[in-house]
């Protein structure tokens, strides 16, 4: 009799389970999410913050989005990708997730690395989200690829009066076997 341990597989697709993704967590206490493009642009980074420029050096794709649970604003997105295929292209992340829109290009996801913090919310996005408080959550991601390479940068202002961000990463499957 053999035991070992089996790593499933080393993508992100199969590492996280659908169950535990942000937006079914949401949707599995109840509650509906949906997302809106507000805006596709190609930018020049030269006039976005310093994070952006190093990544994307000269131009970037900028989709601007807001999350509503349950028809209320709730998450308000700015990303930033490599400028691949077409805006039109992109616009299909209202059906189908960015990560995969990605993938299309053989830009895989390996992993994230988010940081948070309390910040000021300027008055378009407290508009946006049809909030009077100051002040929510601000997650920054840096999205990795499996080339070691930023693949996206995203702010997410996140009103967690609503609802608290949570997302259970579970990292990577693993399955115990004896033979």
């Amino acid at each position: 009799m053999r035991k070992g341990t089996t790593v499933i597989s080393d993508r992100l697709f199969n590492k996280l389970p659908k169950a535990a993704s942000f937006s079914s967590i949401i949707e599995l206490s109840g509650n509906t999410l949906k997302k809106e493009i507000l805006s596709i642009e190609e930018v020049q980074t030269i006039n976005e913050d310093d994070l952006i420029r190093k990544t994307f050096k000269e131009k970037s794709y900028k989709l601007t989005r807001i999350y509503y649970l349950n028809g209320e604003p709730y998450i308000y997105f700015e990303h930033f990708l490599p400028v691949l295929g077409s805006i039109e292209a992109l616009e299909q992340t209202e059906r189908v997730s960015l990560y995969k829109w990605l993938a299309e290009f053989d830009k895989n996801v390996s992993r994230f690395q988010d940081s948070f913090e309390v910040v000021k919310i300027e008055e378009p996005i407290k508009e946006k989200l049809k909030i009077d408080h100051t002040h929510l959550l601000k997650r920054v991601r840096k999205t990795i690829s499996t080339f070691n390479e930023v693949i996206e940068v995203s702010y997410a202002i996140c009103d967690t009066n609503k609802y608290p961000y949570k997302y259970p990463y579970k990292y990577p499957y693993i399955i115990d076997y004896e033979v």
